[in-house]
């Protein structure tokens, strides 16, 4: 049974470790082309 859990105990943690990725990394790009939006109106803004 200790066995067991262990197994189902890493199982979840794989699972939450690529779950947490595939969350973050939309997220990320998002957070980037807000960026770059920012940094063109900047830009527009001296001229």
């Amino acid at each position: 049974m200790i066995y067991c859990k262990y197994i189902m105990i890493t199982a979840c943690q794989i699972a939450g470790i690529r779950a947490s990725v595939w969350f973050t990394k939309p997220v990320l790009e998002k957070q980037e082309k807000k960026k770059k939006k920012k940094k063109k109106k900047k830009k527009k803004k001296k001229k």
